[in-house]
This record gives structure tokens, sequence and C-alpha cells, in this order.
């Protein structure tokens, strides 16, 4: 690290941009995104944070792009695929598969995008203070966002920041005043949300549907007295998010990780050890595959070229696995409804229909490696029952992909692909 700066740590260089960032400690990675208030740095916002997380972690925090001493092409947009793409790029440098993201205010903002736009990179989120769903804007985000510099605004900036007053002493509104004026970077921060400044907060906001299908384990922190970010936006986030916690910190501000230190430590230290068992889940497939899987697709790749999906394009149904017995129920998404008449007395083609576009069969399991077995002992089609099924098992974050291969030395040799999401 610099003896001149202790902001200035490593350098990277990736697409459209030189990275400054810390990289500190050894173990399972965290990265740290840092907000977006004037002058701020990775080192600036998590200083008091790092040197805890880096005695049982590998910590990494950079200063996002158009903040601190990260350098930028002077074409490049500051928008969320470009902080989604260095937050990716720098991990596949660091050689870093998958990471727990702690994100601070438009931290969490961007920490959500890496996780809705690459479910495979995360493993889990901590959301201090974060953005991340629409709301209006209020007058202490407008605050931070307009900031023009000036001692007194500085002043003024960091009360808002802080429930408790008695922190803001006159060398710390020296130090971030001092930061806010270096160099371009009031050029910079004045090019990041400008006016009006609601288009800011909806261009860091998911829509409902991408937060619902981040299901990673996720803690929001917020500070109860937070004149940034209203509190209700965490709520929101716990009630959008699929697998998220709220922690909600008392007579605290939007500096959780200094007013709060130990409680928001708590809270990540919770978190890890949440990430940690859904992860060692993940890497053994006999206790990784247990629960409700809904289905996404089925599709038969033959060799020749051929794609067929034998419950068409939106199929519907799940497979359940516990105790060492599985189910499986899948029906085509259009299922048509008999007209001629009841369960038995339906026409002929009526039920030959539902015969094609459904399917059930269930029975004892075991997994050899990553190889499940099912040993089916009933299934609506005769020939299955009492066969045996292999089928590979293979585990993207929350997605489980089951193979097999059919027919091979005949003209109909072919890869059968089941794909499923996590529902329990």
């Amino acid at each position: 690290m610099s003896q001149a700066s202790p902001e200035i740590a490593k350098s990277l260089r990736i697409k459209g941009m030189s990275v400054n960032f810390h990289d500190r400690g050894q173990g399972d990675p965290i990265l740290l995104i840092h907000g977006s208030g004037p002058g701020v740095t990775a080192w600036a916002n998590w200083r008091t944070i790092i040197p805890e997380l880096e005695t049982s972690h590998r910590v990494v925090a950079p200063d996002m792009a158009g903040f601190g001493y990260t350098a930028t092409d002077p074409d490049l947009p500051m928008v969320p695929d470009v902080w989604v793409r260095q937050i990716v790029e720098l991990m596949d440098a660091l050689g870093i598969g998958r990471a727990v993201l702690i994100g601070n205010s438009f931290g969490g903002a961007v920490a959500l995008a890496t996780a809705a736009r690459h479910p495979e990179r995360v493993s889990g989120l901590v959301l201090m203070g974060a953005v991340g769903t629409s709301f209006p804007i209020g007058e202490g985000l407008e605050k931070v966002w307009g900031y023009r510099p000036s001692l007194e605004a500085m002043r003024d900036l960091l009360h808002t920041f802080a429930y408790d007053g008695s922190i803001i002493t006159d060398d710390l509104v020296e130090m971030r005043y001092r930061a806010s004026i270096r160099a371009d970077v009031q050029d910079r921060f004045a090019k990041l949300f400008p006016p009006p400044r609601q288009r800011g907060v909806d261009m860091l906001a998911l829509d409902d549907a991408a937060l619902a299908h981040i299901d990673v384990p996720v803690a929001v922190v917020h500070g109860r007295d937070d004149r940034v970010i209203p509190f209700a936006v965490a709520e929101l986030l716990r009630e959008k998010l699929p697998d998220a916690t709220l922690h909600p910190i008392e007579a605290c501000g939007h500096w959780v990780q200094i007013e709060r230190r130990d409680e928001f430590l708590s809270v990540v230290h919770e978190l890890l050890g949440r990430v940690a068992s859904k992860e060692a889940a993940r890497r053994s497939p006999a206790a990784a595959i247990e629960g409700r899987w809904g289905i996404l697709a089925w599709r038969q790749d033959y060799d020749d070229g051929r794609v067929v999906l034998p419950m068409g394009e939106r199929p519907t149904g799940f497979i359940q696995y516990g105790g060492g017995r599985m189910v499986a129920m899948i029906t085509a998404g259009d299922r048509q409804k008999f007209t001629t008449g009841g369960q038995w007395d339906a026409s002929t083609e009526e039920k030959a229909r539902a015969y094609e576009t459904g399917l059930f069969y269930s029975g004892p399991y075991r997994v050899e490696g990553d190889t499940v077995f099912h040993e089916v002992e009933i299934a609506s089609f005769p020939n299955w029952a009492g066969v045996v099924q292999k089928r590979r098992i293979r585990f993207d974050g929350e997605r489980l992909a089951l193979t097999a291969r059919l027919d091979d030395g005949t003209g109909e040799a072919r890869t059968a692909v089941l794909e499923w999401r996590r529902l329990a």
C-alpha cells in the first residue's frame, strides 16, 4: 500500500479503466462496493471493516468507475452495465469464481445488479443502506448527489449521513472536503447523477422480476434513522428478495459501518455462516440435490441436430428429493382440459392427448459422485416402472440440470436435458 495515501493500493487495467483496489487477507472472497458520496473511495468507506474481515477472508475493495483513484476512459458511460462489468472482470483477473458482495448505498444497487446478471458469480449479499428498488428521491439523497464543494456544504452533508453528530469532527470535515476537490473528482462526481436526480434512483433500481430471481442469502442492513435512503426501501427489498433477512439498526443513520460497526459485523458474520452452509451443500451433490425444484426446460438434443421439446416450450411441474425418495410431475404448459366428458368418459383422443402432455414417476434414489440414480417404482409411462434411470447432475447457482445419454450408436442418439430452479 502506498505510504503517501492509504486510499491508493493496487492497480489493474481492464477494459475502459484502470482500477484502484485493495486486496487483503486469505480465505473465501468478499467484495466490498462503496457508496456514492462526494470524494468517496473504497478505503474511506470500508477502512473500519477491512481489518476485521481480512483476518478470516480475502477482502477485495475497488474504487468504482467514476469514483476515487480509478481512472476511466473519457467516453466510458457511468451506468450499471459498466459497474457490473467492472466487478465481474476484476473477479476474473483475480481468479475469483464466486464471492459474497457487500454493498453500501449505491454499492448495494451494483451488488444486486451483479447478482441478477451473473448469478453464478455471487454466493451471498449484504446490502447496507442500499438502493436497488425504485422509490421517490428525498432531500437527503438530493443533497448527496447535488453536492457543491465547500467546507460548510461538506459539514452539512456529513451530518445528514450520521445520526450521532458528535462523530462529525472538524478534522473529518476537512479530510472529506479535501478529498472532494482533489484533481477532477468534483467534475466526475457532478456528471454521475445529474438532475433530475430521480433518474439516478430509477437507473439503479432493478424490477421486481429481477429481484425475485436473486435467490442467494441476503442480509438487508439499514439504520432506522437513515436520512439518505429511507428505511422503507429496506423493507421493500426484504419483501422482494426470496432469501432476505432484514436487520434494522436503531439510533443509526446512513453510516451503519461507522456508527454501529460491531452490530454491522455481527450481521456480516451471520450472513457468511449462512452462505458457507449453502455453498457446502452446493459442492456436495448428495446434499445439494435435496429439496423441491421447479421445471424450467425439458429438451432432447439429437446428435443429428434435431431438438425436441417433449412438453413444449413452457413445461410446468417439479421434482422433489428427500429422505431417499424422489417424485417428479411434469406437464405441458398449454395442456388442454377435457371437453367431451370427465376423467373416465372423455373421448379416446382427449385421453391420448392428456397422456402425451403429462408425466409422473416416483421411487427411491441414490447419488454417487455427480450422478443420481432414480429407481422408478411407479410412473405414468408403464415401461419406466422397474427401470433405473441414470442422470448426470450439474449445478449452476440455484439451478439444477439433469442430463442423460439415450440410444447411443443409433440414428436416435441424443442427450436429454431437464433444467430446474430451486423452489425450497
